[in-house]
This record gives C-alpha cells, sequence and structure tokens, in this order.
C-alpha cells in the first residue's frame, strides 16, 4: 500500500479535484492507497469541501499554518505504508503513474533510490524542467547576472536536458515526491526550519550524504498545474523562497559561499529582480517585489542569527 500526504492550504476546488480523482482512480483500477490531507488553517472553504470525503481520506486540521515542510511530517507521522507520496494539491496523477511509480521503487535494482520524481507536463501539455543541480551560491550569482541565460549548465535548474531520458539527478522538485518510509524516518523526516520551498532539496541532499539517490523518471508522466496555492500572494512567496534559500546556504555552504550568498540575495538580486520587470514593462509586479525583500529585510535578524539545525 501507497500512503499520500497531500499539504492544503486555501486549495479550494484545486485540492477537491485532486483528491477526488485520486479516489475516483483508485476505485476504477482497485489500487490500494490511504490518502491524508493536512489542512494548514486555510481560511477560504477548504475544510468544508474535505469533510464531504468523510472516511475515504484521513483529514488533519492544524489550527495554525505550520508550514508546507511541518505540515508534511505531520501528515508523514500518520502514513502505514512503506512508501510515502508527497503530493501538491495541484497535480492531476492517474493511477497508472501512481502504480509505475510504486513499482520502480520496488525493483530490487533500485533499493538504493530514495526518492523519485516523475515526468511533469504544464496546462498546454510541454514537459516542466522539474530537476535541479544542487544549489551553490555561484549558481544563484550566475543567475542574477543573466550568465546563466549563456551558460544554462551554470545555472541551479537543469533546463539544458529536455528530460526526456530516465536518469539520475541531485533533486527533484517537491510537486510529486515519492520517498522510502525508513529513509523519511531516518532523516527526522523534512527539516521545519524551511517553512516553505527548499525543503525538497535539502532532504534529497541529506539522503545522498548517507547513500541514497534521487532519480527522475521520463516515462511517467502527471500533470502540474503550478504556484496553485500560491499565486494570490505573490510578494510574500518571493520572500518565502529567499529566506529558504539563506537558510539552506547557512545550512550547507562554506562561510565564504554563505557570504557570497546572502551579499548576491540582498543586494543584487532586489536590482535585478526590478531591472528585469521594468524591461519587461510589468510594473504590476513591483509591489509584490518591494513586499517580498521588506518582509525579507525585516526577518534577517532572525535569519541571521538563528541557531540553524544541520
Amino acid at each position: 500500500m501507497l500512503s499520500i500526504v497531500i499539504v492544503n492550504w486555501n486549495g479550494n476546488s484545486l485540492t477537491q479535484n485532486t483528491i477526488s480523482k485520486l479516489i475516483l482512480n483508485e476505485r476504477q483500477k482497485n489500487h490500494r492507497y490511504e490518502i491524508i490531507v493536512v489542512d494548514n488553517a486555510s481560511t477560504d472553504n477548504s475544510l468544508e469541501l474535505l469533510k464531504t470525503f468523510g472516511e475515504s481520506i484521513t483529514l488533519i486540521c492544524s489550527k495554525i499554518n505550520l508550514g508546507f515542510a511541518a505540515g508534511c511530517n505531520l501528515g508523514a507521522r500518520q502514513a502505514k505504508s512503506e512508501l510515502i507520496l508527497f503530493l501538491n494539491p495541484d497535480m492531476e496523477v492517474t493511477s497508472h503513474a501512481i502504480s509505475e511509480a510504486v513499482d520502480f521503487m520496488s525493483l530490487p535494482q533500485n533499493l538504493k533510490v530514495g526518492i523519485l520524481g516523475i515526468q511533469l507536463l504544464d496546462e498546454h501539455n510541454k514537459i516542466t524542467k522539474s530537476s535541479a543541480r544542487f544549489p551553490q551560491a555561484r549558481m544563484f550569482l550566475a543567475h542574477n547576472l543573466g550568465i546563466d541565460k549563456i551558460f544554462p549548465i551554470l545555472g541551479h535548474n537543469m533546463v539544458e536536458w529536455d528530460h526526456n531520458v530516465t536518469r539520475e539527478v541531485d533533486q527533484v522538485i517537491g510537486a510529486f515526491f515519492l520517498t522510502r518510509s525508513d529513509l523519511f524516518k531516518e532523516l527526522n523526516g523534512f527539516d521545519e526550519q524551511f517553512f516553505v520551498y527548499f525543503e525538497e532539496v535539502d532532504y534529497a541532499f541529506r539522503a545522498r550524504k548517507i547513500g541514497y539517490k534521487s532519480v527522475y523518471a521520463a516515462h511517467i508522466q502527471a500533470m502540474h498545474q503550478g504556484e496553485g496555492t500560491t499565486s494570490s500572494i505573490k510578494g510574500r512567496r518571493l520572500y518565502y523562497l529567499l529566506r529558504s534559500r539563506l537558510i539552506y546556504g547557512r545550512k550547507h555552504f562554506t562561510p565564504l559561499a554563505n557570504g557570497v550568498n546572502f551579499a548576491n540575495t540582498l543586494l543584487l538580486e532586489p536590482i535585478a529582480r526590478f531591472i528585469f520587470l521594468i524591461s519587461k514593462g510589468d510594473r504590476s509586479q513591483v509591489k509584490d517585489l518591494l513586499q517580498g525583500f521588506t518582509l525579507l529585510y525585516r526577518d534577517l535578524p532572525n535569519i541571521l542569527f538563528r541557531r540553524v539545525k544541520q
């Protein structure tokens, strides 16, 4: 059996549709998996919609928004299976894709595959390039300077690769993140220092250090809308992204690289992003940019001086 964990925050009908299709697929194909949904203190009508599923799901309601990493951990504690699939609320996954992913992880030669990601298609049926290299400070610097546009291999995301071949990668994004329960327990789950973003990167990095691989499976497909539940809070989303990047750097970079990462993120990045928006003629997002960096600067003492768990 497979345990599927979905963390919902104001997902509304998006989460409802994902769960409905999972339940329908399970009944039609006679597959067995448990669906665990963590509602992270949603303020829309998500909770009412989730309650309509009754005993078809295990519903966990948090009174506060714990963040994505902590929400995943809360759901995983209820999992009873050897494999746990962390699934975004904006995913459309068929039972065939799920069974193929489980079968892949069950092959004797794949016992050291600790994490599996699959080929994700956007709303236009185009492949999303969803694998990446482990981040380094120079990659973020190259991005802000535009160098990775000329030399994509110097960037964090593996955009130079067409994602049509199954292969080992450093990390896959967390939209469809299949991992082993034993490994999840050994790593103590996702690091809750990451409210959202970079939690799966950190998890994959720690898994690699103890001998487990991440694999991208090109022969298994699912639809991913992307930015589903955070599209309405772009400024705050930017803040969480940059905050998590800084925490990741403090945790895994050398002191020199960490300093470069802070300088790049706090000084160069706001200028680079502003120039990019103006050059596109997109002034509507300048307000979101200002909000994101204002929140980041306000939180800087906490980011700088907090004790980072290794």
